[in-house]
């Protein structure tokens, strides 16, 4: 959790509660639970993306 108050201010507070005990898959910036669940964000994204649904910025 991040708090803070003024510009510029930030502090992580974090409460250990043990491992998660999950399984973890990554591919690219995606990190899910199973392969699955990582080929579905990978359609979504790409569908979105032709969708022109994500912004460009122009260098």
């Amino acid at each position: 959790m991040l708090s803070g108050s003024g510009r510029g201010a930030a502090v992580w507070r974090q409460s250990h509660q043990g491992p998660i005990r999950e399984a973890i898959v990554s591919m690219g910036p995606f990190v899910m639970n199973t392969q699955a669940e990582i080929q579905q964000t990978i359609r979504g994204y790409q569908q979105e993306k032709q969708q022109g649904k994500f912004g460009e910025l122009s260098l």
